[in-house]
């Protein structure tokens, strides 16, 4: 261990030095980053005498990551402030807020605004999220394709002839406004042309003569299959018969050579039909990368056109902009150079190309060098931190392989940068890292065709912590064939698991043995709900766990997905607002009718439709039929939507049907209304310099483009609550016990829309509609093998970074499947796949490793009556405090402060007046009914 700890302590003090750290999980690079930083503005910089904290640039993966650093530093130098160097932890102090400790873009849009006139940009320019990004996207778009139908475009014209309707066409332009950069710089590959087509036929057509004389019967069915393929391959393209596969056809009996000859007919046949096949999608995707190309040369333009004139930069922009003011402009980039004496990169193994070349070019001192090959960290300005088997982020764009590269070339004068390992892990009891070098030691190592899975870098058995209450620590939950002969569907797989983990929860909660050891104390104690978090791939079926944590009485907090505009209440407001702005819209509005907002049933609506009453709310309905009420309430908040704030004509619409009081009597209403609540507060902020329609524009953006958003928080993040999130979410994360669970179901992974090559052949491929209409660039099939391969390798770390974010038990579900026949596992296309012959070995023969859970002994879990024993009077005092307020704040949403410019007259006053006033008194009503259970509850513990 010593050397381990040489390793430390040369990448915190060699400040001199260019360093890549590769720093396994649990390790503390965090903490290796802010040594460094001390020690540079302490003690000794790049140069010798110590640098000011405004010198330094530490690019962090996540805001909070960098937010988290500026607190560890502020830390620091405060207690550092009254010893010998108190004068330069004061000055560091002072340069805290404003210093270069970011996000990379962050970090551009701080270059671009301190050289925008260099950059050729607004000075005033704005930063795009995602959801801006796609609003103006949407506007770009709509105008130019507008514009291109009236022309009749003939390439346009010819594309939706094809089959590629408008649908598939916009995809395609989002799809390369996603990936401009590639888009711009590489190519897709192009189709065959009819001299290659006709040159890979010529050698078919010579060696079939070959074959022809030896069928003795010409009425021999693989001979008529040879002759239709020599037919289609002399007639091509003429020929619109279509070779069919050999099969089994062919008697040896009847062909010169006998079964040999038969078997070599057959494989020829084949490799007709299969170039027959490539073929017939040739033209269409000759066509489509037609279609590609002139997106890329002319919407692609208009599109970087329309953010120039509205001065927004989105993510992408902001990188690249940064990237080519450095490289475009020397004096810039001596002045940065000079501005930043050394850079720090944390999570480096998440970098992609165009951060890398920031990096090299801020670290290299040689302004004269453009090209990034070229290009060399100088002594002490580059210090990378990161772990290539944490590298988990393909899908933003980040990529292993320009890590392994530059770890490699980033050196001085030629020569790589030099490498420190960081393996001794302070976060896990031993036996944990012991079943982790075990398990992934065998599965992860560098393929010979690519730097796409790094080698398998140890902990070597054993970390910082040697205490263990018995071990092992690691508990596998697995499962057995129920001897029914069937396979069982995914959703009893999931809901099988979910219910023996709210089993298994409840029982580590009531035990004594499942300890966990306390940081603030030093201690091992009994676990806290708080102590557990459950980590799935991903949370397409977190409401099975959610359901069985509810149903057992165990709190829970589910961290991020798509879940929030997934809600029925949540998706319901949106087409009521929809509904409420056009209607025009009779999808909308029959939505909304059956939503919670009406509750009409389809046979209230078929029998309207029979009566003869129109989907149309400005029409009148009978004061007997059902449509009576909700047309009157829809026209007049359609009529007076202009004439309030779009909050208050939410407010109003909930206040009018009951929404709220309908949602609270149901199971989960009170998540329900919390989602309420936070979509209130949304249409609230966004209104401002917006009309009703743009809000409504916006909700329904948001809602078609998935985007990630949490459900709104009932039970509070510090809570005594189990946590569960997905696997990405948890890294850098760590908790005293840890679920794996969820690996194995299926993937069901969204087919990719594109895909890039490597950076050596610079090609890419694009894909839209369905693949049996063949929109897809030539080739898409090369890069999507290639693409497999890199999400099979991506797996293995996924399950890493899952294994090694427990601290003292980690519980591995292995639950799975079972082949209708047999008692085989159906781990094809699982997550368990990879690994789950390992851990089977492991249980079967009674490994030390691991130890498996009796799931027999796990008994359904009742739900508590009371608060658990171990929370205090005043903690529970104070939850139902907290829960109170918040009921009442979402029960007391009242309409925003009046639009000033609205018009008012004495009876909408009124009107709008009962509305405020019924919230206040459903509010008083809760009040009066939790004071009451207050001044009976009995909170002395026994």
């Amino acid at each position: 261990m010593i050397s381990l700890e040489l390793d430390r302590e040369r990448a915190a003090r060699e400040t001199n030095r260019s360093f890549a750290v590769e720093a396994s999980a649990g390790t503390g690079k965090t903490s290796i980053l802010i040594d460094r930083i001390l020690h540079l503005v302490l003690e000794k910089g790049p140069d010798g005498p110590p640098v000011r904290l405004s010198t330094i640039a530490a690019i962090t993966f996540t805001e909070k990551a960098a937010g988290e650093m500026k607190v560890r530093l502020r830390q620091e130098f405060e207690q550092r402030a009254t010893r010998p160097e108190a004068g330069r932890a004061r000055q560091a102090l002072r340069d805290l807020e404003t210093a270069a400790i970011s996000t990379i873009h962050a970090f551009a849009v701080a270059l671009l605004k301190e050289r925008p006139v260099e950059a050729g940009l607004d000075p005033r320019f704005t930063a795009l999220d995602e959801l801006q990004s796609e609003l103006l996207f949407r506007t770009v778009w709509e105008s130019w394709l507008g514009q291109r139908l009236q022309e009749r475009h003939p390439l346009l014209e010819r594309a939706l002839r094809a089959g590629l309707n408008m649908v598939g066409l916009g995809e395609t332009a989002r799809t390369l406004r996603l990936h401009s950069r590639i888009a711009r710089e590489w190519r897709p590959r192009p189709a065959m042309t009819d001299e290659e087509i006709t040159e890979r036929i010529r050698p078919l057509i010579e060696e079939g003569k070959l074959y022809l004389p030896r069928a003795r019967v010409a009425e021999d069915r693989l001979a008529v299959k040879l002759e239709a393929a020599m037919q289609w391959l002399r007639s091509w393209p003429r020929e619109r018969a279509v070779p069919e596969k050999p099969g089994n056809a062919g008697s040896k009996d009847k062909w010169a050579g006998g079964k040999a000859t038969v078997d070599l007919v057959r494989k020829f046949i084949a490799r007709v039909v299969e170039l027959r096949e490539e073929l017939s999608t040739t033209a269409g995707r000759r066509l489509f990368r037609d279609v590609v190309l002139w997106l890329v040369s002319e919407f692609l333009p208009e599109w970087e056109r329309r953010k120039r004139e509205e001065a927004a930069l989105d993510f992408d922009d902001q990188l690249v902009a940064a990237r080519d003011l450095l490289k475009r402009h020397r004096a810039v980039r001596r002045y940065f150079h000079e501005r930043f004496v050394t850079l720090l990169v944390d999570e480096f193994q998440d970098t992609d190309p165009v951060q890398l070349e920031i990096v090299q070019l801020l670290s290299d001192t040689r302004v004269d060098r453009e090209d990034p090959d070229g290009l060399q960290a100088a002594p002490g300005r580059l210090f990378i931190v990161g772990d290539p088997k944490q590298s988990i982020y393909r899908f933003r764009g980040a990529d292993i392989e320009t890590y392994m590269d530059a770890v490699s070339k980033t050196g001085l004068e030629g020569q790589p940068l030099e490498r420190l390992e960081l393996t001794t892990n302070f976060r896990s009891v031993p036996s944990i890292l012991k079943f982790v070098d075990s398990l992934f030691g065998q599965v992860m190592s560098r393929p010979e065709d690519g730097l796409y899975q790094p080698s398998y870098l140890p902990f070597h058995g054993s970390g910082w912590r040697q205490e263990e209450i018995s071990p092992p620590s690691v508990h596998v939950l697995a499962n057995e064939p129920d001897g029914s002969g069937r396979a069982g569907s995914a959703k009893d797989l999931v809901r099988g698991e979910a219910a023996c983990i709210g089993r298994l929860i409840s029982a580590i909660y009531a035990s004594e043995h499942w300890k966990v050891h306390d940081k603030s104390t030093g201690l091992w104690r009994p676990p806290d709900y708080s102590d557990i978090a459950i980590l799935l791939p991903a949370l397409t079926r977190a409401d099975a766990f959610e359901d069985s944590l509810r149903d057992a009485g165990i709190p829970h907090v589910l961290e991020g997905g798509k879940f929030y505009y997934a809600r029925s209440e949540v998706s319901s407001a949106i087409t009521a607002l929809r509904a409420i702005e056009n209607p025009n819209d009779t999808v909308a509005l029959y939505g909304t009718l059956r939503s919670i907002f009406f509750g009409l049933s389809d046979e209230d609506l078929l029998r309207a439709r029979i009566a003869g009453e129109p989907l149309d709310y400005r029409l009148q309905a009978a004061p007997e039929s059902r449509l009576h009420r909700p047309y009157q309430v829809l026209h007049e908040l359609h009529s007076r939507r202009h004439h309030r704030p779009p909050s208050e004509t939410f407010e109003i619409l909930l206040a009018e049907t009951g929404a709220r009081e309908i949602l609270a009597s149901r199971r989960g209403g009170f998540q329900s209304l919390a989602n309420l609540g936070k979509l209130t507060r949304t249409v609230r902020a966004q209104q401002s310099g917006r009309t009703f329609s743009e809000v409504a524009d916006f909700l329904t953006a948001t809602d078609e483009e998935e985007f990630d958003e949490n459900e709104s928080r009932i039970v509070e993040e510090r809570s005594n609550a189990v946590r569960m999130m997905t696997i990405h979410k948890a890294k850098g994360l760590d908790f005293p016990i840890v679920v794996v669970a969820g690996l194995g179901l299926k993937k069901l992974t969204t087919p990719p829309r594109f895909l890039a090559g490597s950076a050596q052949d610079k090609v890419y491929g694009v894909a839209a509609g369905r693949k049996e209409l063949g929109f897809r660039t030539p080739d898409w099939e090369e890069l999507l093998f290639r693409e497999r391969q890199r999400e099979e390798a991506e797996l293995i770390r996924l399950l890493y970074v899952a294994m090694t974010r427990a601290r003292d038990h980690l519980v591995l579900s292995t639950r799975v499947k079972w082949k209708k026949k047999g008692n085989e596992p159906d781990l094809k296309g699982t997550r368990l796949e990879p690994v789950y012959p390992i851990v089977s070995q492991f249980l079967a023969t009674s490994s030390p490793l691991v130890r498996r859970i009796d799931v027999k002994a796990l008994k359904p879990a009742a739900v508590p009556l009371q608060a658990p024993a171990r929370e205090s009077a005043e903690d529970w005092s104070g939850i139902l405090k907290r829960q109170y307020d918040e009921l009442r704040r979402l029960t007391q949403e009242t309409p925003a402060t009046r639009n000033l410019s609205a018009p008012s007259d004495e009876a909408e006053d009124s009107r709008e007046n009962r509305y405020v006033l019924a919230a206040r008194e459903r509010a008083v009503r809760i009040g009066i009914a939790f004071h009451e259970a207050m001044e009976v509850a009995d909170f002395r513990e026994d």
